[in-house]
């Protein structure tokens, strides 16, 4: 069930890598044939990655600037 890659600490991760243990939890979760211990041990994995992800996303969100077309830096959210 765990791998390496799914030992080490979520904060450790990429986001790919995070959502790819996501993904893999979910399916595992949704199958049903786990423990309840587990399947409480891969929610408890889910929660921290998401969490992780959530950070990482916000982090990289916030370094994203656009440059307009009169050369000010902007945060992009004037675009949408």
């Amino acid at each position: 069930m765990m791998n390496d890659e799914n030992n080490r600490p979520a904060e450790d991760l990429t986001v790919d890598a995070a959502l790819q243990q996501l993904d893999g939890i979910v399916a595992q979760l949704e199958n049903g044939s786990l423990s309840l211990e587990e399947s409480f041990a891969l929610y408890e994995r889910g929660m921290k990655l998401a969490d992780t992800c959530d950070a990482m996303i916000t982090a990289i969100e916030q370094k994203v600037r656009v440059i307009s077309q009169d050369g000010e830096i902007t945060d992009g959210t004037d675009r949408f």
